[in-house]
């Protein structure tokens, strides 16, 4: 399957931002314990180990490995070492929701935005909360691809400018502690064998399936509690789908105005653009174009009188 339906993009946005509101929210928890003065918390109490975890790791979660036994134990109690690394700074897991959420708001090269640096975002020249990201396409060979930019209004809540806003806080502690051949780039992981780095295409299809999981059974549960407000799974999808996908949608809506869809893919020759929205529902929509164009026409030559 090559293309996701305009409900399966909004349903997959929606898991995204219901997890992106979790893993922002366990953050800013641990941020507001590492800021708050020490209460002489009992040492098996979560505060107190997450200090002991952030000053082992000089600000990001230390390796399993050397995690002391005794720290280990009380570890599992509060949910593991999975769990409280969310507190410190952003996870595969977390990433993975930032991830499809930007790729489906810019209809985004996958691999262009999974390098995309910290610094991509830039103000509007002209309108105050209107801001611009730029993110660069690599190399085709030994010639440069063209350079991605979008504005984006950054007044919705889950803005692509905001959504960044949020990562950047999120992997500022990995990036203070990255090499340097790595520490430009947005989606930080910590890698537990490799160190810390951007996160690769392999760990990112995993940590997907993962959400998908955990979304679908949410949904699931949420449908039995309410038959009559049901929800839309979300489907097996790889990010190769959303670029695509994301152009018939904003193709459909246009009424078939595929310089809509070129604008929308960065495009600067429509040809290729028409490789992206070639599909049975592209086709439809042209051949619906075509029908109303004739049936205009012919009203107006219907219209004109006779002799003019």
């Amino acid at each position: 399957r090559h293309r996701l339906s305009g409900a399966e993009l909004k349903a997959i946005l929606r898991a995204c931002y219901e997890e992106i509101d979790t893993a922002w929210s366990l953050f800013n928890e641990g941020q507001r314990i590492l800021a708050a003065p020490d209460a002489g918390d009992d040492a098996g109490s979560m505060p107190a180990m997450l200090r002991q975890l952030h000053a082992m790791g000089g600000g990001i979660m230390p390796a399993r490995q050397v995690v002391p036994d005794h720290l280990g134990r009380n570890l599992r109690r509060h949910g593991g070492h999975d769990q409280l690394e969310k507190f410190l700074h952003a996870t595969s897991d977390s990433l993975a929701a930032f991830y499809v959420a930007l790729v489906i708001q810019t209809a985004g090269n996958v691999d262009a935005l999974r390098l995309i640096d910290r610094d991509c975002i830039e103000p509007h020249p002209l309108v105050e909360h209107r801001v611009t990201i730029d993110w660069r396409k690599g190399r085709a060979g030994h010639r440069l691809k063209r350079a991605q930019r979008r504005s984006f209004d950054r007044r919705r809540r889950y803005a692509a400018p905001n959504l960044i806003g949020m990562l950047l806080a999120m992997t500022a502690p990995l990036a203070a502690q990255a090499p340097v051949r790595e520490r430009d780039y947005l989606f930080l992981m910590r890698r537990p064998s490799h160190g810390i780095g951007v996160v690769q295409r392999t760990t990112l299809q995993t940590a997907i399936v993962r959400l998908v999981d955990r979304a679908n059974a949410c949904i699931g549960a949420w449908n039995v509690e309410h038959p009559d407000r049901q929800r839309t799974p979300l489907p097996s999808f790889n990010p190769m789908m959303f670029r695509g996908s994301v152009a018939i949608e904003h193709y459909r809506a246009s009424g078939g105005d595929i310089r809509v869809a070129q604008s929308i893919l960065n495009h600067s020759d429509a040809s290729l653009t028409d490789r992206y929205i070639r599909s049975d529902q592209a086709r439809r929509i042209q051949h619906e174009t075509i029908a109303r164009l004739q049936g205009l026409m012919l009203s107006w030559i219907q219209a004109v009188p006779i002799g003019v």
